[in-house]
């Protein structure tokens, strides 16, 4: 499945050759050296088709254009739940940011990243719906458990591959919520109640959905290394 998601970032690439006169083709790509973006999701409202994401992307001063993941692993189409979104804001060393959505690609937003800054703040919230369609988020959650949905609640600089993009994602759940999931945790939380992942690729992230719930076990089988 990971080919597929591979192709997003193409498909952006690909978009701004062919549209030369639009923004996204002037847009600043994020940095993709060693320091990770960070993805906190509060998801403690999930029973009520509700997560809220915050993303601290690090950036450059200049245009740059932002996607929402469209081509998903799995879908085989692009499906990507772009019209679940609420409440979009883009900020700079606490300075809100003008941001436009482009005209043709609905998954693309447009800003200019003001100078001295080298983080870009992100927040909106996804709602979901039950039977969801039109590109509105699936309501995948009840009272009792949530699967969370990674590509639902990121972000990502056009013009990027998702295997060199890395970052870190902190996870909040519902009081005495249990997970399981392929992402590796970071050796110790913050003390807040949530939980924090190891930095990964975004490939790997958008790969890894978290499945929770109020009754949820794990079963240890051992082995070497333990499965």
């Amino acid at each position: 499945m990971m080919p597929i998601f591979r192709h997003r970032p193409l498909a952006g690439a690909l978009l701004c050759t062919s549209l030369v006169a639009t923004p996204m083709c002037a847009a600043t790509a994020q940095a993709t050296g060693t320091v990770p973006a960070s993805v906190e999701v509060d998801a403690r409202e999930a029973p009520r088709g509700i997560q809220r994401t915050h993303l601290q992307l690090p950036v450059k001063p200049g245009k740059l254009t932002l996607l929402y993941p469209k081509w998903l692993p799995g879908d085989h189409s692009p499906g990507g739940p772009v019209a679940g979104i609420s409440g979009l804001k883009f900020s700079a060393n606490g300075q809100a940011i003008v941001w436009q959505r482009d005209l043709d690609n609905m998954y693309a937003f447009h800003l200019t990243v003001p100078a001295g800054a080298s983080s870009l703040d992100v927040v909106f919230e996804v709602d979901a719906v039950q039977g969801a369609t039109d590109g509105n988020a699936p309501r995948t959650s009840t009272e009792s458990l949530a699967l969370i949905h990674w590509n639902e609640l990121v972000l990502y600089p056009a013009g990027s591959k998702s295997d060199d993009l890395r970052y870190s994602a902190k996870l909040r759940l519902p009081a005495r919520w249990r997970f399981g999931t392929a992402l590796p945790q970071a050796a110790s939380g913050d003390g807040d109640g949530g939980t924090q992942f190891d930095p990964v690729s975004l490939t790997t992230l958008i790969d890894s959905p978290v499945l929770a719930g109020k009754h949820f076990k794990t079963v240890e089988l051992g082995g070497a290394p333990a499965v």
